[in-house]
């Protein structure tokens, strides 16, 4: 169904179902009310005349300057260095070898208004290497109001593989969709690793961690 240009009537004209059907139900259904379905979304525009509701969403960086890098005494850290170029640009990267399981942790408090039901976390990266894989694995943990801060139960979306850019320090971004159970205002922690003991992880030398990238949805 699509909307029609609405008729111009003239006195005495004799209106048929039909002409009811196509400028006045058809073109209703084709109204923001009447497309109107889920509670909290917003309207955009996809071409003349024509409306799609679709959920707000924010995106947040969390960059490798903030990561929180563990002691060693029961995960093995990524290693964290300042880059300067020659081009007068600066960051900092969190360094995976290929050798072992290394961790990086962020956290984050959740907006008031974030849709946890869709959520997702995109590792953001890039290597000297142009062939191979990266075992990546990402983990999630919301705490908040009554919550134990030192709890246990951290749930684990299926770890995965990202294969390395043909062109070396090209950046590349691994995401997976986070299904976590939250209250808005808790508190999220993100913990990757690079697993570089693994079977499948064949990529040489390091995966250069730039940043996290956290997508949620949001209501009104």
């Amino acid at each position: 169904m699509a909307w029609t240009a609405p008729q111009t009537w003239t006195l005495g004209q004799v209106v048929q179902p039909s002409d009811m059907n196509t400028q006045i139900r058809d073109n209703l259904s084709e109204t923001a009310p009447a497309k109107a379905a889920t509670s909290g979304y917003l309207f955009r525009v996809t071409g003349a005349n024509t409306l799609e509701e679709v959920q707000d969403q924010t995106t947040g960086w969390l960059d490798a300057s903030s990561a929180i890098l563990p002691s060693g005494a029961f995960d093995s850290p990524a290693q964290r260095r300042l880059v300067e170029s020659a081009s007068q640009r600066f960051w900092y990267e969190l360094l995976f070898d290929d050798a072992s399981a290394r961790y990086a942790q962020w956290q984050v408090a959740l907006p008031r208004n974030a849709d946890l039901s869709d959520a997702t976390i995109t590792i953001v990266w890039k290597a000297a290497a142009t062939t191979g894989n990266v075992r990546w694995s990402i983990g999630y943990q919301a705490v908040g109001d009554d919550d134990l801060w030192d709890a246990e139960t951290v749930s684990f979306s299926t770890d995965g593989e990202d294969a390395a850019k043909e062109t070396a320090e090209d950046m590349n971004e691994y995401s997976q969709t986070a299904a976590f159970t939250a209250a808005t205002g808790d508190v999220l922690r993100i913990r990757i690793a690079r697993l570089g003991d693994h079977a499948n992880d064949s990529m040489s030398g390091d995966a250069r961690v730039l940043g996290v990238k956290l997508t949620l949805g949001l209501s009104h």
